[in-house]
């Protein structure tokens, strides 16, 4: 059944929210060339967005997927 949760959210401590934005000028970057970062590209593409992925190794099934940027390296923070 249909409850109204928003009070219990107070506006003052809410850090994180969901976006959804889907849009074919969308870049997104992924970090991590796992199980899960391909499943993320997968559905991005899949979508319309523009796709890099970074990450020092991938699984194979990255290489069935088209239109995606797979960036070989290691993430820094800065």
């Amino acid at each position: 059944m249909y409850k109204d949760t928003r009070k219990d959210i107070p506006e003052e401590c809410l850090e994180y929210t969901y976006l959804s934005v889907m849009s074919k000028k969308l870049r997104i970057g992924i970090v991590g060339g796992g199980n899960v970062g391909y499943i993320k590209g997968k559905k991005f593409i899949y979508k319309g967005c523009n796709v890099d992925v970074l990450s020092l190794d991938f699984v194979e099934e990255f290489s069935k997927l088209k239109d995606i940027n797979l960036i070989k390296g290691e993430y820094y923070k800065d």
